[in-house]
């Protein structure tokens, strides 16, 4: 059997007087998605041009390292702040694990 692979991601609010924005995440976060993920983060980020972007993913049903490694490349292109929100437990272990992987005195994007 043959799953489709499915991420939504949607603008939740746009603060621009606060430089605030956030986006929900929601369905499968893998190497399949991440190009979508990234698409729409870089799209969110021009047309608003915030200094903090939040990012729910509350709703991220699964993440691998490739969905994972996402968020530090928009952090590194985006400049600002990027906050995750609502991680679950499996997305926690994956930083954690990203984390002790880093050689000392090193950081992974």
């Amino acid at each position: 059997m043959i799953r489709a692979e499915v991420l939504t991601v949607r603008t939740v609010a746009d603060q621009p007087a606060s430089g605030v924005l956030r986006v929900a995440v929601a369905g499968v976060l893998d190497e399949a998605t991440a190009p979508d993920l990234r698409a729409a983060l870089d799209d969110a980020v021009a047309a608003g041009n915030p200094a903090v972007l939040e990012v729910d993913v509350a709703g991220v049903t699964y993440c691998s390292l490739a969905g994972l490694r996402v968020f530090g490349e928009v952090q590194h292109r985006f400049g600002g702040t990027l906050q995750l929100l609502g991680m679950g437990q499996a997305i926690r272990r994956l930083l954690d694990l990203q984390q002790r992987l880093a050689p000392a005195g090193t950081s992974r994007r």
